[in-house]
């Protein structure tokens, strides 16, 4: 068994979100079961060789199927063109070429180093004895060296002066190099928890950590090279478009991707390279927004046309309307304006969302507080990476639990 396998490690996680998304591949699998078995095959095949993009492609295909204007065709497994194809009512075609993009390599090697760096982070907490919040940020995409041995340096010097010094309520910043490091203090005393309050367990050290910097350079590379290998295939098939048959792409996008700026770079992509076997390329990014108590699942969709071809095929049509069914059906909703995105911390004994720039950047979130239990306060929840632990005292000892955390890399799936 790969333990490491996307879907393994969901099933070893304990929040809601993990669930909804195991349920909503097994409905997904539901939705299209009637459909070319030797297709949903070939995609469980290739999951099992962890192969995410085949999860992508089963979920799109569920989305379309429940579009109240048409239905999905799986083609033949060995057809390398496109990965499903939505019939509409009037009979007229829409070949799609499905392609997830949730995290490039370059975001893998900045959240390894970031995990990496907070192992010494806290370690030197502990030993320092220190209840902290600290927010790091980069104005450059920091290279493994000499940016990151920087900043496990510039963390040590920190550490040690607001030790002697003291924390306060607000943040005091620390500037080295391209770093820039803000620290604050994590309130012992947590108010307006909407039905109460509670206190930090003085025997364990909480810290709240977040790291940020900008896109590396070539981060826009892996997405075109998504596309132009979708072009490619459909290429080598000589699949043409005319007013009844049109092709598009599909991609799946990552958190970290602002998606009004990507479709601007889509957009000057297609005029400036005259692609014409494309009608369009669809973006679908999911996202959560998130309190003290509640966070919500939402989906963004945009259409990047491409001159006249999808225009042209979808004139004067009216059975040609596009419906797309999020993948969590219920447990999502659908929105057209991206929110800004934030982690949540504590400022002058109060929960507050620290809003994160709402542009390319990767972000990392880790934070571990350990809180004295109170009964019916058991459903707070953190941002993605952020865990809370309850501590009871009971007859047979100290007991720590902890409930319904996110994990960092929040959407395993979708």
């Amino acid at each position: 068994m790969d333990n490491n396998h996307p879907i393994q490690l969901l099933w070893k996680r304990n929040d809601t979100l993990a669930q909804i998304e195991l349920y909503s591949l097994g409905n997904s699998l539901r939705i299209i079961k009637n459909n070319d078995s030797d297709w949903i095959n070939g995609k469980i095949k290739r999951i099992k060789n962890r192969d995410i993009g085949a999860i992508f492609e089963i979920l799109a295909a569920a989305m379309f199927e429940q579009g109240k204007n048409h239905e999905v065709f799986l083609p033949p497994g060995d057809n390398p063109g496109f990965d499903l194809t939505v019939l509409f009512k009037d009979n007229s075609k829409m070949n799609v070429s499905c392609k997830s993009h949730r995290r490039s390599e370059k975001n893998k090697i900045f959240d390894n180093a970031s995990e990496q760096f907070k192992k010494r982070f806290k370690s030197m907490c502990e030993n320092l004895e220190l209840n902290i919040q600290c927010v790091v940020s980069s104005d450059v995409y920091p290279e493994e060296n000499p940016h990151w041995m920087s900043l496990n340096r510039y963390i040590s010097e920190v550490l040690l002066y607001v030790k002697d010094e003291g924390i306060f309520d607000n943040y005091k910043l620390y500037s080295f190099d391209n770093w820039i490091i803000n620290i604050s203090y994590l309130s012992h005393d947590i108010k307006n928890l909407n039905k109460g309050h509670v206190s930090l367990y003085k025997e364990k050290i909480s810290y709240n950590l977040g790291i940020f910097a900008p896109f590396h350079k070539n981060e826009f590379d892996n997405i075109t090279s998504h596309i132009n290998d979708a072009i490619d295939n459909l290429s080598k098939k000589q699949i043409q478009q005319d007013e009844n048959n049109i092709n598009v792409i599909f991609i799946n996008l990552g958190e970290n991707y602002k998606i009004d700026y990507i479709e601007k770079w889509a957009e000057d992509y297609l005029k400036n390279y005259e692609i014409d076997n494309i009608a369009g390329i669809y973006f679908q990014k999911g996202f959560l927004t998130y309190e003290s108590y509640v966070f919500e699942m939402n989906y963004v969709f945009r259409l990047v046309k491409n001159s006249n071809y999808y225009d042209i095929w979808n004139s004067d049509k009216g059975e040609r309307i596009l419906n797309l069914i999020a993948p969590m059906g219920i447990f999502a909703k659908h929105t057209t304006i991206e929110p800004h995105r934030g982690m949540l911390c504590t400022s002058k004994g109060k929960i507050k969302k620290l809003d994160i720039p709402n542009q390319n950047i990767y972000n990392y979130h880790n934070g571990e507080i350990y809180l004295n239990y109170q009964k019916g306060l058991e459903n707070l929840i953190g941002t993605p990476g952020l865990r809370y632990y309850w501590v009871k005292q009971s007859k047979n000892g100290t007991e720590i639990n902890y409930y319904n955390n996110i994990n960092q890399d929040y959407f395993s799936l979708l």
